[in-house]
């Protein structure tokens, strides 16, 4: 009696896993590994003037399948880092009018151009702030938080402008007027 009631239990959580998995399977879930670039990235040139973002820029797109190339003329798309500031504000005072904190704001504005040089992607602006606390007694440590901190803008930035690359497509432009909205709405699903 109880091996049969075990057995019946078995055979139904072994249904229900079946279940689950085709029902998953079907509706286009799947487990999400490394993102390609679509194919207007495979070949992307960066232009701007901060050094450490196009380089960790570059390391992100080439792990994502692209071959970041040093020329514009040949590439499949232009990246342009049109204004990166990095600014440290301060943030907070004591009552003696003493610096405790500094706001720390790291902006950058962006487009994309295909290789024709239509725009991919108009201009864009991401903005972004930390909050950085610090005891006077406490130099370095400072300079060590701050530098992280700024590590940390950074890799954010190279997360949205990424993230914004992926939805790109060849065949839909970024910016679709109103009027024809529906059409791409019904392409997609051709």
């Amino acid at each position: 009696m109880i091996a049969s009631n075990k057995l019946r239990h078995r055979g139904f959580a072994t249904l229900v896993i079946m279940l689950a998995v085709l029902f998953f399977s079907g509706c286009g879930f799947h487990l999400r590994g490394q993102v390609l670039l679509p194919g207007v990235m495979v070949e992307p040139h960066l232009d701007g003037s901060d050094l450490e973002l196009i380089r960790r820029l570059e390391k992100e797109l080439r792990a994502r399948g692209a071959h970041p190339v040093a020329d514009a003329a040949g590439a499949s798309a232009v990246i342009e880092l049109l204004r990166v500031a990095y600014l440290r504000e301060v943030g907070t005072l004591d009552l003696r009018g003493t610096v405790t904190g500094y706001v720390l704001k790291y902006e950058v504005v962006y487009r994309v151009l295909g290789s024709d040089l239509e725009v991919l992607v108009d201009d864009t602006r991401i903005t972004l702030s930390r909050n950085l606390d610090y005891d006077r007694g406490q130099v370095l440590q400072l300079e060590q938080d701050e530098t992280l901190l700024r590590n940390e803008l950074v890799d954010e930035v190279v997360r949205r402008i990424l993230t914004r690359l992926m939805t790109l497509s060849a065949k839909r432009p970024a910016r679709i007027p109103a009027g024809v909205r529906w059409l791409y709405f019904v392409e997609s699903f051709a």
